[in-house]
């Protein structure tokens, strides 16, 4: 589908390390945590009910501190639901976050990825009636997926040539939500991949792009 990105601009390599590094410690600590036992405290636990988007703060229930019901729009994209959930996040990400970062820059890799957690956030609490808590990256990873389908849909000559391009990556897509979504009994939170594929497409949209100078890079 999309080639491996020979190189990558500073300070974007940079920038992917500290988000895989801060999620790493995170999971490694919450990990160690449940490992060698501290009495009733499970830092995992802790984490979730400070960091994890509940939707039900949206909806009045009482916050564990003042700004929570904001803050938690972003936190949730650094916290996981164990190892594998961790590992697979993080690949994909360096995947992903290479090829946005060589066809843009740092810091349009950035605003996609915030964006993208704030938009998968938002849809979360919007369709999710339920008060389960969501943890995980795959909201701003999906944002990543929408700026580089969008960047391979805009780069076609006509609408066919498009949908020629980009229907698999779209299948693909909507395949694995439907795969995963049954393999975890219904614990996808496919509302935040749907959140951040659209918040990842419109900021590629409204905010084309710019080449990288001296010639163009393979992805």
């Amino acid at each position: 589908m999309i080639s491996t990105v020979s190189r990558m601009r500073a300070p974007g390599k940079p920038l992917l390390l500290g988000i895989i590094a801060l999620c790493t410690l995170i999971e490694a600590a919450c990990l160690l945590t449940e490992i060698v036992p501290f009495g009733s405290w499970n830092l995992r636990n802790l984490l979730l009910g400070y960091g994890a988007f509940w939707p039900d703060l949206l909806h009045g229930s009482q916050p564990v501190y003042a700004f929570q019901p904001a803050l938690m729009f972003v936190t949730y994209g650094f916290l996981h639901g164990g190892l594998l959930h961790l590992v697979f996040n993080m690949m994909t990400l360096w995947m992903l976050g290479r090829v946005v970062i060589a066809r843009s820059s740092a810091l349009h890799f950035s605003v996609i990825y915030l964006l993208s957690l704030l938009g998968g956030g938002a849809c979360y609490g919007l369709l999710h009636s339920e008060s389960w808590p969501m943890v995980g990256a795959s909201g701003a990873l999906f944002g990543l997926a929408g700026a580089i389908v969008l960047w391979i849909w805009r780069a076609q000559p006509a609408l066919s040539a498009s949908l020629a391009a980009t229907w698999k990556i779209f299948a693909f897509l909507l395949l694995y939500n439907v795969v995963m979504y049954f393999a975890l009994a219904g614990g996808l939170a496919w509302e935040a991949h749907l959140g951040g594929f659209l918040a990842g497409w419109v900021v590629a949209w409204i905010w084309p792009r710019r080449g990288p100078k001296g010639g163009s890079r393979s992805v």
